[in-house]
């Protein structure tokens, strides 16, 4: 009788690893890698068009694995001070617009599961749903991209255009308003997580 437990023991240790085995084979999460992404910022203006480089992100996302693979957390943060024009006028100026000191991060999280639709070998699209949060304003928002797997992670690609006003961000303007910024930004991104 004492061998039947213990044997009953081993097995359900044996089924407790294999269970746990196999939802980790399922669904991974990566971690934004920062030395290898890039974002970049493009506004326009009265004068020239602009651009601002993001110089700092983190992050993470989780895939599962299995059919359909499906992108089931998501949370991508930016730093306001990390935007960075290579003019401290205009960073100074879009730092105040963003209340940068009140509302430190620019967010996005995914609040639903999104499938990914296959477009190529190991390339997907994706249509994620989540909260946009700047300057303490949250929208649902919608963000396209290309999902690329790779030896070691993901890469993730994409553009999207956004109306500061929606945020209740006022366009930055500088010389005492003879220069005044467009509306709408486009974000570009080239994401990195492993």
């Amino acid at each position: 009788m004492r061998i039947l437990i213990i044997n009953s023991k081993a097995l359900a240790a044996t089924i407790s690893l294999f269970f746990l085995g196999f939802l980790s084979m399922t669904a991974q999460t990566y971690t934004l890698d920062n030395s290898n992404s890039e974002v970049t910022i493009f506004g326009t203006s009265n004068i020239h068009d602009w651009e601002i480089v993001v110089e700092e992100q983190k992050g993470s996302l989780t895939l599962k694995q299995n059919s359909p693979v499906t992108l089931t957390a998501m949370k991508i943060s930016i730093p306001v001070k990390g935007l960075k024009s290579g003019k401290s006028g205009m960073d100074k100026n879009t730092y105040k617009a963003m209340n940068a000191d009140d509302y430190a991060e620019v967010t996005f999280t995914l609040t639903s599961p999104a499938t990914l639709s296959e477009a190529g070998s190991g390339i997907y699209k994706v249509k994620a749903t989540g909260n946009l949060t700047i300057s303490g304003v949250t929208k649902a928002t919608d963000l396209v991209f290309t999902l690329k797997k790779t030896a070691s992670g993901v890469i993730l690609s994409g553009e999207k255009t956004l109306d500061m006003t929606t945020f209740d961000i006022e366009p930055p303007s500088a010389l005492m308003g003879t220069i005044k910024t467009g509306k709408e930004v486009t974000l570009k991104f080239n994401t990195t997580l492993q």
